[in-house]
């Protein structure tokens, strides 16, 4: 029973490990989905973000563009400039330099006005230049559609490479067109400003288009309205999302691999204590010759495993009492099995024969002790009492 005893309590190694590592796996890989969740939803939410600001700084630059060709169209200092004749190259070069100190005063000085505006006019005696052209070089539908437009109309017109806004003011003998172009560009220069095609710790990129239609919002797809009904669409792709789950599975993965090696040492450091502590104690037991008096074994109440000590010897104890009691029940079992046998055994039979056997050897004397002594060592043997003395017996 020690033996058993002893090897069963040396295996709980084994069943401390599963019991801890099963529910740690499963506490790590709720984690693990949780925090992937959470930063997948960040990286959503700060694209989004982004692409809201990039947004707003992108239609300021083309309201900007719309308000500078509405103010400049109709401002009377650029539109007399354009209307006086010019004799001589003198007075060209004087225009010239007008116009340019007219754009540095209206932007700030970041401004390369000279990629960006031009005024196509009728006067023929000023020279063409950088500002300037001759409305001849307008392509005619577009000059006659210009010139059915109101006065708070704008023609926006979009090209492969820019956005194109015309205004136009008419008058009898004069037209003047201003035509304000935006590249592309400077689109991306704003959506790289603010990182929108950026996902903060990968390296995978957004992709964002324009458009005249805007994507239905979903979970990675998002739409932000821009002036004149376009659209500036972006896509965060699916793959932001797979690198982010593998990315935390191998790194809790690798935690609960260096959290398993841990328990595992640990357990088995505790299980050499236990083996060692409950080794000698259980020696200590094997050792007793009598079992019924481990209860008087001591030991230190201090000890991590002392309740393990106090149940052991319950054990024990609780043994040696089921073990008396069986012998009580065997010693009584006997004593009913011998009783019932000599309840089946009638000896009345016994004395009434030999005693007929006596009476017809009256006249043999030896005969007739010899079976008087068999009648009472027949009756002394058939007694129920439990103690028989030597002298009965004899």
């Amino acid at each position: 029973m020690i033996t058993n005893l002893k090897t069963r309590i040396l295996n709980i190694k084994s069943g401390l490990l599963l019991f801890s590592l099963v529910p740690t796996f499963i506490l790590m890989l709720f984690i693990s989905l949780t925090f992937s969740n959470w930063q997948y939803q960040k990286s959503l939410s700060m694209a989004e973000n982004k692409l809201s600001k990039a947004s707003q700084e992108i239609n300021t630059t083309l309201n900007q563009a719309m308000q500078f060709s509405i103010k400049a169209i109709s401002n009377p200092l650029l539109i007399n400039i354009f209307e006086q004749p010019y004799g001589d190259m003198n007075s060209n070069y004087q225009s010239a330099h007008f116009l340019e100190m007219f754009f540095f005063n209206y932007f700030d000085e970041s401004f390369d006005s000279r990629n960006n505006i031009v005024f196509y006019h009728n006067n023929y005696t000023m020279y063409r230049s950088t500002f300037s052209k001759y409305i001849d070089s307008l392509d005619p539908e577009l000059l006659s559609q210009l010139k059915s437009f109101g006065l708070s109309d704008i023609l926006w017109l979009e090209t492969d490479t820019d956005f194109l806004f015309y205004k136009a003011t008419n008058s009898p003998d004069f037209t003047l067109v201003s035509e304000y172009t935006v590249p592309k560009h400077t689109i991306n220069t704003i959506v790289e400003k603010f990182d929108v095609l950026v996902n903060e710790g990968y390296a995978i990129k957004n992709e964002f288009t324009l458009s005249t239609d805007p994507v239905k919002n979903d979970v990675n797809k998002y739409s932000q309205a821009l002036l004149n009904n376009r659209y500036i669409n972006l896509y965060v792709p699916n793959a932001l999302k797979h690198r982010i789950y593998f990315t935390n599975f191998f790194i809790f993965g690798l935690i609960y691999i260096a959290i398993a090696l841990l328990m595992f040492l640990f357990s088995n450091l505790f299980a050499n204590r236990f083996k060692y502590k409950m080794g000698n104690f259980i020696d200590i037991i094997a050792k007793r010759d009598d079992l019924s008096i481990v209860s008087n074994i001591t030991h230190n109440h201090d000890d991590v495993l002392s309740p393990v000590y106090d149940k052991l010897l319950e054990l024990i104890s609780n043994i040696n009492e089921l073990h008396a009691q069986y012998n009580e029940i065997t010693e009584e079992k006997n004593l009913i099995e011998l009783k019932y046998i000599q309840s089946k055994f009638n000896p009345h039979l016994l004395y009434n024969t030999l005693s007929v056997l006596k009476w017809n050897c009256i006249n043999d004397e030896n005969m007739s002790k010899c079976i008087d002594t068999m009648v009472d060592y027949y009756r002394a043997c058939t007694n129920t009492n439990d103690v028989v003395y030597l002298a009965d017996e004899l």
